[in-house]
């Protein structure tokens, strides 16, 4: 009967192997931490504001996509090489909204460039929900990307489509309707004067045209329906920014587009 003798420097290499086992696997993605532990940090320096809770509710989601891009078990635990520590760590909170609001476009487009492809909507969708805390001021930066100014110009003509629909919805409307209307289509006409002033060094600035179709089984008859119509095309258009934001190529354009889309939210 044949014996086979081990050594111990004959298992050496395979518990190092075995160790190292443990210590292999996804890890953390470093960029998103960082923006969690930041909405941590901001949401303790914020106290009482109501911007505290929207940026301890992003510090969550945040961690979430932490767990969603490693992966989990059959039980829905992530694996050990993704645990982390919550907390703000060495992230030092921004205790003025007005502040936090101002400065989260560009942080916003940079973070963009910076996490996995398919955390970009939610890093670009927090950005446009910060700025939109406070006014927003309005962004014609330089943009050169012909993606992004054909998304300009696309956004151009949602607009104009916009104000046509609520010329139409107004002659339907009662009072509180109105004066909604008044209100949206003022917001509208700064955001369209802002991407007329962004277009304008491409000398390819679309104009509006003479009508638009409504949305289908969408036409007033009255007051009621014209309320409901009012809020189809607000919030369709609000989509349509989110949406062009998280698409941006560009830095400049889309810095811009989460203003522009923040704007068109708060109304």
């Amino acid at each position: 009967m044949w014996r086979v003798k081990f050594s111990r420097l004959a298992l050496l290499p395979a518990c190092l192997v075995l160790a190292s086992c443990s210590l292999l696997g996804p890890r953390p993605n470093g960029e998103i931490l960082t923006l969690a532990q930041q909405a941590e940090a901001d949401a303790a320096a914020l106290g009482g504001a109501p911007a505290a809770g929207l940026r301890a509710e992003q510090a969550e989601q945040l961690y979430g996509e932490i767990t969603r891009l490693c992966g989990t078990d059959e039980v829905g635990a992530p694996p050990q090489s993704c645990a982390v520590e919550r907390g703000a760590g060495e992230a030092a909170g921004v205790a003025n909204v007005a502040a936090l609001a101002h400065a989260a476009p560009a942080a916003g487009a940079q973070a963009a460039g910076a996490v996995p492809a398919e955390s970009v909507d939610l890093v670009v969708a927090q950005a446009i929900d910060i700025t939109a805390t406070e006014p927003v001021d309005l962004l014609a930066p330089e943009v050169t990307d012909k993606a992004d100014l054909a998304a300009a110009r696309d956004m151009l003509a949602h607009e104009y489509a916009l104000d046509y629909a609520l010329g139409v919805a107004l002659a339907f409307s009662d009072d509180a309707t109105g004066a909604r209307i008044d209100e949206l289509r003022a917001a509208a006409g700064q955001r369209r004067f802002a991407l007329v002033r962004l277009l304008h060094p491409t000398g390819e600035v679309p104009a509006a045209a003479p009508g638009y179709e409504l949305p289908a089984g969408e036409q007033p008859t009255d007051a009621a329906s014209a309320a409901a119509l009012v809020d189809s095309l607000d919030s369709a258009l609000v989509s349509h920014w989110r949406e062009t934001a998280a698409a941006a190529t560009s830095a400049p354009w889309r810095e811009a587009a989460i203003a522009f889309a923040a704007h068109a939210q708060r109304v």
